[in-house]
């Protein structure tokens, strides 16, 4: 069996409780993009989808009410315009995945401290399989159209691109995220229904967890 990461789901005890009975919880992209949490879950570009970056531009101001005043150069080595869609929408559900490549019959996996702050504990789920058909069988009995799939992590800073919603800045980087991005009109957090996952979970403390030692079956 050839495995490359697994997945789990960071977060409050209680938070965690209610998925392992089967609620699963998904945020809407507006709440991501307006969340002020210090960069852990809230991300302003969210709902950035173009990105100009200029090295050493040359800009030149005057006063709009002064159409004869002289132009002035301004000094500045980088600017970046950036296109938001004011109107963004849709719901989210988020995964970190556990890179296990780097251990190929047995090893020590770290887990990034930062995750910690997105909660006390961890669910980790034993056959992620199962858990995501169930997830995109609710979604398709509801007629929820849906994209799932790795985020990739690129230098926003220093690129001029046409940014996906499966695209992060390098700093969320240790977040590894999976995500789920579904279509919909909500303004409220959509719950899903996909039974009782006891059988294929398991919660543990995030201290704990953080280091693993990992051995393949």
């Amino acid at each position: 069996m050839d495995i490359t990461c697994f997945k789990v789901k960071f977060g409050q005890l209680e938070h965690l409780q209610l998925l392992q009975k089967g609620t699963v919880y998904c945020s809407t992209l507006k709440y991501f993009t307006e969340l002020e949490d210090g960069k852990t879950r809230g991300d302003e570009d969210e709902n950035a989808f173009d990105f100009k970056t200029f090295n050493n531009p040359e800009l030149l101001i005057k006063p709009a009410n002064d159409p004869k005043a002289e132009y002035k150069k301004l000094n500045a080595n980088w600017v970046q315009m950036v296109s938001r869609n004011s109107n963004i929408h849709g719901n989210l559900l988020c995964l970190h995945c556990v890179d296990v490549t780097l251990a190929e019959t047995e090893g020590i996996l770290e887990i990034d401290e930062k995750n910690g702050e997105f909660g006390s504990h961890v669910l980790v789920l034993l056959n992620t399989a199962e858990f995501e058909e169930r997830v995109y069988d609710e979604l398709e009995k509801r007629k929820m159209k849906f994209a799932c799939g790795p985020v990739e992590y690129i230098d926003l800073k220093n690129y001029t691109v046409r940014k996906s919603l499966f695209q992060k800045d390098l700093k969320y980087s240790y977040q590894n995220e999976f995500r789920i991005v579904i279509d919909s009109n909500l303004q409220t957090p959509l719950l899903l229904d996909i039974g009782d996952i006891s059988s294929i979970s398991k919660i543990y403390e995030f201290n704990k967890f953080k280091r693993l030692l990992f051995k393949r079956p």
